[in-house]
């Protein structure tokens, strides 16, 4: 199951060469697409939540419209 990120405050979209190439996340080295996450946070339905998430595009909630809320990220590998 793959839910919609919502990565920590600061963070910002990672690109190379003009193409989308992950993550950029405040005081670490940028999370390329595809990586394996490891950290902690919880989630969220907007349906059920009153947290200010993100506006996606419905065909992105393929996760029961749940979102991951990253707050501490352990590890990362590509």
């Amino acid at each position: 199951m793959r839910n919609v990120a919502v990565w920590p405050p600061g963070s910002k979209v990672w690109r190379d060469g003009g193409q989308v190439a992950g993550v950029d996340v405040p005081g670490r080295e940028p999370i390329a697409i595809g990586s394996r996450v490891v950290g902690g946070g919880g989630y969220a339905n907007p349906s059920t939540s009153d947290l200010d998430l993100p506006d996606v595009a419905p065909d992105c909630l393929t996760g029961g419209g749940e979102f991951a809320m990253l707050h501490t990220i352990v590890s990362v590998t590509p």
